[in-house]
């Protein structure tokens, strides 16, 4: 049987009593003392953001630095290093530093055409006729959905009408179902980090499928 955390932003959802209880407990159980909470203060700061009431923090990946942070080996060959207040979203940042990083534009061009096939299939007619304004190129190049499912389904990926479903690093039959705007929120602050570290001599890729997600982030 999965084990599931179920992230909800109090912003968008109304919480019981005992579902914040049960938050608070899990917040303190998987967070680190404040004294080693953030094991990269002493590196370079890229940007900053706060996303779903948590702060997220970017860094330059510089080994000048590892003397006085220690970075784990994992993240050893990681082009940036991004800490999440209390270590919340470490099960996303953890497959974004490593094994999402070299084909995080495949990835992110997947969730966006399957995302496509959900605005098309809602009721809302306002949305569907917005899509296919800012997205005519995508529609006409589409492929069957269950493509796209199989093809995220390799990156830990599931994603519905509502959540995205991201298999845990630690536990492969742990699961996280994260609400789609803090996820895409998160990836466009990915994004963001890789054009101030100054990754890509040609950083034009990222910023067109930047503008495509903050499309994307106003259909939801």
């Amino acid at each position: 049987m999965k084990l599931i955390f179920l992230i909800l932003m109090q912003n968008e959802f109304e919480l019981t009593d005992f579902e914040k209880a049960s938050l608070q407990k899990w917040d303190e159980k998987f967070s680190f003392n404040p004294e080693k909470e953030n094991p990269y203060r002493y590196f370079p700061i890229l940007i900053k953001d706060v996303i779903g009431k948590t702060v997220f923090i970017s860094y330059r990946n510089d080994k000048l630095y590892y003397e006085l942070s220690p970075v784990p080996e994992k993240y050893s060959y990681s082009y940036i290093l991004i800490y999440s207040e209390k270590n919340r979203f470490d099960f996303i940042i953890e497959p974004l530093l490593t094994y999402w990083q070299e084909d995080i534009f495949e990835m992110l061009a997947l969730l966006l055409n399957l995302e496509i096939f959900f605005i098309i299939d809602c009721k809302d007619e306002v949305k569907q006729n917005q899509c296919y304004e800012n997205f005519d190129e995508e529609i006409e190049t589409l492929l069957p959905q269950e493509y796209y499912k199989e093809k995220l389904f390799l990156f830990g990926i599931e994603s519905n009408h509502e959540f995205i479903e991201i298999a845990t690093p630690i536990n492969i039959f742990a699961s996280v179902f994260l609400n789609k705007k803090v996820f895409y929120r998160i990836m466009i602050f990915y994004l963001e980090s890789l054009e101030a570290a100054n990754i890509y001599y040609d950083d034009s890729k990222i910023k067109v499928i930047k503008k495509k997600l903050q499309i994307l982030l106003n259909l939801l």
